[in-house]
Formats: structure tokens, sequence, C-alpha cells
């Protein structure tokens, strides 16, 4: 009989352990799904051609065979050029008046160019040092680091001093 109840308790032990790996992975898989949906929510808003009204939007949406709910909420910053939105997406559970946030992301969105999400030709400007970007047509060939010797007839390619040095007296380094 001592037996046998210690194997009741270990399995009662063992059971338990299952449901909550099970749970922690309905957790994980829904927490990841919630965070896709929000990042895909996002990049719509940022892509679409209008700028994103303040205030609140949600709606419903079927993702990966579950049922979800998405909350977006658009405020405006300091910077008028850009506006905050937060999202908040739910799980919506088979009971149609219960829901869970499950995943929150915040973001930033800029407001849209009049070249409907064409990137703009980098020119750049604001490099540091003042200094012109590559490609804006204004370069100049570096200067060679060894301009060859004219002239002088000197087969070793110095300046005819034999002192080891150039015609400043510096030392050549190896």
């Amino acid at each position: 009989m001592i037996a046998l109840a210690v194997v009741a308790i270990g399995l009662v032990a063992a059971s338990t352990s299952i449901a909550r790996l099970t749970a922690n992975g309905t957790y994980l898989r829904d927490k990841t799904l919630a965070h896709w949906i929000a990042m895909n929510k996002l990049a719509e808003m940022r892509l679409a051609e209008s700028w994103p009204d303040t205030g609140k939007t949600d709606d419903d949406i079927d993702y990966a065979g579950l049922s979800w709910h998405w909350t977006a909420e658009v405020t405006p910053t300091e910077v008028k050029e850009l506006r905050r939105v937060d999202l908040s997406i739910a799980r919506k559970d088979k009971d149609k008046d219960k829901e869970r946030v499950v995943a929150t992301l915040a973001g930033f969105i800029g407001q849209p160019r009049a070249t409907a999400g064409l990137p703009a030709p980098w020119t750049g400007a604001g490099r540091a040092g003042g200094t012109p970007g590559p490609g804006n047509g204004n370069e100049t060939p570096p200067p060679e680091e060894n301009p060859p010797d004219e002239g002088d007839g000197d087969s070793n390619g110095d300046s005819g001093n034999d002192e080891g040095g150039d015609e400043n007296g510096d030392q050549e380094q190896p």
C-alpha cells in the first residue's frame, strides 16, 4: 500500500509539471504571435500614404487560426513630424466578452513624404567635418602617397643625397 501511495504522489507531481509546461508553451506562443501582429500593424501604419489621425483605433484580426483584437493609440510628440503609436494586442477568448492583453508595443511614425514611400537620394549632407559625401559630383581624386620622383636620374629613387634622408634631411621610415 505504501508503494502505491508513493507512485500515486509521483504521478500527480509529474502531471502537474506537464500541465505547467503546456501552459507556458501556450503563453509563449501567444506572446510571440501578438508581438508579430503589433510589429506588422506598426509597419502598415508607417507605410501608409497618409498620416494616422491622433486618437484611438481598434479592430479584430484572425492570425494563425486565432482571434485577436488590436488597439492603437496615436499621440502627438514634441517633434511635429513624429507621432507616437502605442499598440496593444489582446487574445480573444472563446467567451466574446473576455480579452486579455498579451503584448504591447510603442513606436514612432514620421510624417509621410511626397515621394509616396520612395527613399530620398543620399547626398551625404550633414557628414562630420562638413565634407561632402561620395556621389555628389564634387569629388577630387585622393593624392598619391608616394608620387614618383621625376628626372633626377638616381636609380634608388631618392634625391641623390646618400645620407639616408630626403632633400629636407628627414629620415625615411622603413
